[in-house]
Parts: structure tokens; sequence; C-alpha cells
């Protein structure tokens, strides 16, 4: 169970808003098993997102987990992944309101080409809830193309 910590610093440009810089220490749980002649893995992130404008901090809990499955019978680079993630704020803040703030759900194919390369095409739906009280659900075609340095 490896535990990880690190920092994001992005700039944030909403619609309508002035923009502004973020900064988002976080902390991590991995946990990883097999399961169902698969693997699952789940991840949990407590996360600080800091607007560096005006100092608002949300306080945001993150549980991950994915379900991958090595398709055998076609290819063994070719699995399946299955992915959900739950997003909850555990304050009120200038970034959302307390409890239950976004669920996205992740599915496609993962292909080995070689140790160091593969490719990831997929469909994520991100349900997202909104202040004003008019949620956005989302649909997305997704390509992750990953490499590893050694």
């Amino acid at each position: 169970m490896p535990a990880s910590g690190s920092e994001t610093n992005d700039w944030i440009d909403p619609l309508n808003k002035p923009s502004f810089q973020e900064s988002r220490p976080y902390q991590d749980l991995f946990i990883k098993v097999p399961l169902f002649e698969g693997k699952m893995l789940s991840r949990t992130r407590f996360e600080q997102r800091i607007n560096q404008a005006n100092g608002s901090l949300g306080l945001r809990a993150r549980e991950w987990i994915q379900y991958t499955h090595t398709l055998e019978l076609i290819s063994d680079q070719l699995s399946l992944y299955l992915v959900d993630e739950v997003i909850l704020y555990l304050n009120n803040n200038s970034f959302g309101r307390s409890g239950f703030s976004e669920n996205r759900v992740l599915t496609g194919l993962s292909y080995q080409f070689t140790t160091n390369l593969g490719l990831d095409p997929g469909y994520l739906g991100q349900y997202v809830v909104n202040r004003s009280g008019r949620d956005l659900f989302t649909h997305n075609l997704s390509a992750n193309l990953r490499y590893a340095f050694e």
C-alpha cells in the first residue's frame, strides 16, 4: 500500500470570471489487488486546493477505483479498463460547495506496443455539480498516449 504526496500548480480560466493561479498539494494512498483474473487499483486522494488570488482553501477527497482485465484471447498486450472516480468537497469554498461535487466514469481499451509505449483510447462520462443548480453531464472521447522514460 504505497502512499505518496505531491503538488500541482495550474492556471484556472473560468468562463466570464477572472483567471487565477491554483496551488494543489495532495496526498495519495494506493491499493492494488488481483480480482477476477484482472487487477483492481484504488487511489484515495486528499487535496488542498488553494486559490492564489484570494486565499480560499478547498479541501477535497477523491476516490478512484480502476479494474483492468487483459484480453488474452486477442493479445497479451490488449486490456479492457473501467474506472469510476467520485469527488467530494469537505468544506464550503470558492471552488464548490461542501459535499458531492463530481463523478467521472472512464472505459476503454489499453494497448501496450512496447515496454515503454502504450495507448489508451476510451470514453469519459463526467457529471459535475454546479452552484447554479444547472449540473453538467459531458460525454468525451479520450486518448492517452503513455511513454515511460527509463
